[in-house]
Order: structure tokens, then sequence, then C-alpha cells
């Protein structure tokens, strides 16, 4: 295995600063780790300071009306201001890469070509200082009108109150997102009917696989149908064994599986043992946790998890079809993730690592394919939702509605699946994005197979802990560093467990 990382304290407008400064010191307490993003950690940032976007790219086609200027109510014809023009803030992570980095600038650009009467502030912060930021600028009184779930937020903005639902501006805008958006994506921004927030890609974790070395090992590639049971874990582990051999020599040799530390993002991968770490009941859809955002209760010494887990660590420990984690950075070097060598039979990762392989340009054939049924009869794929929100108590709501709307259901959104690979929430968007996949260099599938592979995961996928926990970066330092002598085999699984329970527990009670 291979990298396994990675209270209404609000006012209308205010937060106390004595309660800012507690939480303020909670969520800057973890270092940024690469959680979701699908660029190269080592991308240059974008920058951390405020600019205002300029209007110099061209408009985009179907860019969202123009705000009518002297009109107020909450809905899609709302002004954007009350009798003037609107200045409106757009906080976004400086650490995505080029790629989200010129999404950003372009939405901006664009949207304020089509309302002349309004001007997108950007503001970007890294991934580890994200909430943190946020909550500062609540403190004084700078609330941001549009933000995302990059950091892992959403647990955090929705126990501090920072979230103004848009129920009422769908529902005044006559919007039907039935009809528009993928039902698991809206259901995970839904908390006590109402919709507080808005999705715009939602990434699936999936299984990517070298169809070049499964084809010289004379095997048949995995399936597509998520509702295959004769593809299991048993399966998998005889696919990788027949594609791993001159394992002691990291320079020839090849490995028949990773797994991406976001597939184990806290441990999910427990979930096809139908076990989650924080309940003691079964599987993610008995962790109250995942609704709330509060975390009260952790169970990684559990015999099941630690079952789980064991089976992980033996496949570079004692099956040897992962490489060491030694061997990984050897792998690792100069490339995004060694599955771009080519010496990988099969990697499980998120969607949006479409973006690394297609940066690699490989020279071999490859494709994607369903998660493997576990031991519990499941393959639930931890899902991994890219949101936008408005900002509780901002100045300019209704300006912050229209370009909320105009990054998840206008061309922002078409661009943002364009340019960047991830797979669109909204359901128009399908089949142009699974075209365009189908074009990468080496792929092997049709836009057809894709899209099954891909979308075929949301009837038994479960939204990752790391979009719906407060306090996620917290919790993710903890199982990183406590977890990562059990991978290197240094400490026995169950005696780790115990260190990572320990840990956690500290976590979840420190104040």
């Amino acid at each position: 295995m291979t990298n396994l990382m990675s209270r209404d304290v609000f006012s209308n407008r205010r937060l106390s600063r004595r309660t800012m400064l507690s939480t303020l010191s909670l969520a800057v307490a973890g270092v940024a780790l690469a959680a979701c993003s699908g660029q190269s950690a080592s991308t240059p940032s974008a920058g951390s300071g405020q600019t205002t976007a300029s209007g110099r790219a061209t408009a985009s086609s179907g860019a969202s009306a123009t705000v009518a200027a002297k009109t107020a109510p909450p809905s899609g014809a709302s002004s954007a201001t009350t009798g003037g023009k609107a200045a409106i803030t757009f906080l976004i992570r400086s650490d995505m890469g080029p790629l989200i980095a010129a999404w950003n600038k372009r939405s901006a650009d664009n949207f304020m070509k089509a309302n002349p009467n309004v001007t997108v502030n950007l503001v970007g912060v890294p991934w580890g200082d994200y909430n943190a930021k946020l909550l500062a600028m609540f403190a004084a009184d700078q609330i941001p009108e549009v933000f995302g779930n990059w950091a892992a937020g959403f647990g955090t903005f929705l126990i501090n109150g920072a979230l103004q639902a848009v129920t009422d501006f769908v529902k005044n805008d006559n919007l039907d997102l039935s009809k528009r958006f993928e039902k698991s994506a809206v259901d995970a921004l839904t908390r006590d009917g109402k919709l507080m927030g808005m999705p715009d890609g939602d990434e699936p974790t999936i299984l990517f696989y070298n169809k070049t070395l499964f084809d010289k090992a004379g095997i048949k590639p995995p399936p597509i149908d998520w509702s295959d049971k004769s593809w299991t874990l048993d399966a998998l582990l005889t696919a990788a064994t027949k594609l791993s051999h001159d394992q002691t020599d990291p320079r020839k040799g090849e490995w028949g599986l990773i797994v991406d530390g976001n597939a184990m993002q806290l441990g999910v991968g427990s979930w096809l043992w139908g076990v989650d770490p924080y309940n003691n009941l079964g599987g993610p859809e008995k962790t109250q946790a995942y609704q709330t955002g509060k975390v009260t209760e952790a169970f990684y010494d559990a015999p099941k998890f630690a079952t789980a887990m064991q089976w992980y660590a033996d496949l570079a420990l004692k099956a040897k079809v992962s490489p060491h984690p030694s061997d990984v950075q050897a792998l690792s070097q100069g490339v995004a993730n060694p599955f771009v060598t080519g010496r990988i039979g099969m990697w499980v990762s998120g969607q949006f690592s479409f973006t690394v392989v297609a940066n690699a340009k490989p020279k071999w054939q490859w494709g994607i394919a369903a998660l493997p049924y576990g031991p519990a009869g499941l393959n639930t794929s931890p899902l991994y939702n890219d949101s936008f929100f408005l900002g509780k108590g901002a100045k300019q709501l209704s300006a912050g509605w229209q370009f909320l709307k105009y990054l998840t259901l206008d061309a922002g959104a078409e661009d943002y699946t364009t340019s960047t690979g991830f797979w669109p929430t909204r359901l128009d968007l399908w089949e142009k994005s699974a075209k365009a996949m189908a074009a990468l260099p080496g792929m092997t599938q049709s836009a057809e197979e894709i899209q099954q592979a891909i979308t075929g995961a949301f009837k038994q996928g479960f939204v990752t802990p790391g979009k719906t926990l407060d306090r996620y970066v917290e919790l993710n330092n903890a199982w990183v560093q406590t977890s990562a002598t059990i991978w290197t085999g240094q400490t026995p699984v169950a005696d780790g467990l115990k260190q990572v329970q320990s840990k956690i527990m500290s976590v979840i009670t420190s104040k």
C-alpha cells in the first residue's frame, strides 16, 4: 500500500472573538496535505494574496444573464445590490495547480463581463489554511459571498453556522435540481431538508488499470459493471499477483496494485468490510458524525477494522503485490504517481486522478473499472463532492447567488469539467465529459464505457469523511502520522491501531 493518508457560533454577521480564536486555533493545527485536488502537490502556488479578476477573457457561451441592479428579492432575478454596483468575494484554494487557478480567474472574468455591475474579488489560500481563513474573515466581518468545499470544510462550516441555505433561492428561481444534478451530490449537501450549497463536481473512487500490462500477463481487464459480484477482493488479489514480478528490484520491478491515500482517507477502505471507524454498528451509513459534522467517538481498535487494515498492509508486506513505502519513493521520482511509470497494474484512486494520467501522456494503454466487492458483499465507493456555498451574513448574497449559479448551473460548470477533467454533477454534461476522456492518450475505452465505470459508483457510494467531518485536518494528521509504521511493517496492525485510537480520541476530546 502506498501513501495512506493522503454550536452555532456565528451570529447573523459577527463571530464572537473568544469563540473565533478557540475555533481558529483548532483549524490551523493541521499541516497542508493534498486532499483530493487531482493535481500534483508540488504544483506551484497560484498565490495567496487578494486579487481583483480583470475582464480580459472572452465570456463563455451560455453566460448567466446580467444581474439587474435595482431589485433585491432573493431569487434568480434578484439584484447584485440595491441601487449600485456590488463587490463579492470568492474564497479559493491557491495550491490546486494551474488548471483550477485558470478556471477560478476565467469564471470571475466571464461572469463580470456578463454582469458589469458586479466585481468578483478572488482571495486565495492553501489547503491547510483554508478553513482558518474563512473563520477569520467571519470574525472580521469580511464574510465571503462564495467559497468552496475544497479543504474538507463542509462539516466545519455546518457546525459553525457559516452556510446560508440556498433552498429559498432555488425555489424562487423555480429550479428543479433533480433534473439537473446527480442525486448523491445533492443529498450530500442537504441537512434537515435544507440545501446548504450547490454541487459542481462529484468524483467517485474507482480503479485505474494498465491494459498493456494486463495484456502482457494474459489477464482479462477488470469489469466496468459495479453490479458484477464476481469482481471481489480475492479476484483483485489474484490479478495483482499475476501482474507482479521482480519486486525486489525497484529499477525494473512491476507491481499489481497500489491504493491511493485518498481511497484510504481516515481508513475508509474498511467500508468493503461493512465497517467504519466512527461507529461500532456497521458501515458509513451508521455514522452520525457524517451527518452532523461533529465527531464524538472512534473505533479504530475494533477487531473487524483491524482485519480490513491487515489486508491492506499485507499487499506490500506479505503478498508483495504493492511496492513497499520505501520503493514508492523511488518509483515516484519525477512523476505525480507511481502508476504513470507504466509499472503498476492497478491503482485505486479518485476519478480526479484522470488529470494525473492525462498529464503524463502515457505511451501504454489504460482504462478504468469498478471497485471490487469486499467480504461484506459491498463495493462502497468513497465519493469526493466538489461544492460551493454562500456565506451566511455576507453583504451581497443576491450577487453571490448569481455567481454561485454561474459556477454550478451555467457556463462556469461546463468550463469546470472541460478544463479540469473532474466529473460533473450536472447530468447534461456527462456525455460530453465522457467523450473528452475517451480521447485522452492511451485510453482504450469508449465514452459509454467510461460513463458506466464512473457513474455506476454513485449508487454504491458514500461521501468520504474529508467532505463531511469537522476538524478533518487534525483527524487526518493523527491518522497519517500514527498509522505510518503499520504500512512499513514496523508496528503490528493491532498494536498500531491501538495507538491510532488513542491519538484520534485525544483529538476528539481536545478543546
